[in-house]
């Protein structure tokens, strides 16, 4: 059975809330490599009716987050996680978490 519910606030990663990472494409110019990893999170994007959970009406960005992995060399933590979420038509994926607050 699906069930997802958001990532409590109070979830950090590298010492900083899970939820104050941002989206790498809002800082144009700005990258990073694997080396700057510290963490992932695992966002579900569609609910089990095939539903985008978009975050607004920009459609700009979508689902949530439901669970988080602190430490760069634990992907597959995240990827053992995701696969819980990707039954029937509902998705998610891993978005990963660099020291600078970003997430891509």
């Amino acid at each position: 059975m699906f069930t997802a519910t958001p990532l409590p606030a109070s979830v950090t990663v590298a010492g900083r809330p899970a939820a104050s990472f941002v989206k790498m494409n809002g800082y144009p110019g700005h990258s990073h490599g694997t080396d700057a990893t510290v963490g992932y999170v695992v966002r579900v994007t569609i609910d089990p009716h095939g539903t985008i959970l978009w975050h607004d009406e920009t459609k700009q960005a979508c689902g949530f987050d439901v669970h988080a992995v602190d430490g760069a060399t634990r992907y597959g933590d995240a990827l053992e996680v995701v696969r819980k979420y990707r039954t029937g038509q509902s998705y998610a994926i891993i978005d990963t978490l660099y020291a600078c607050g970003c997430r891509s």
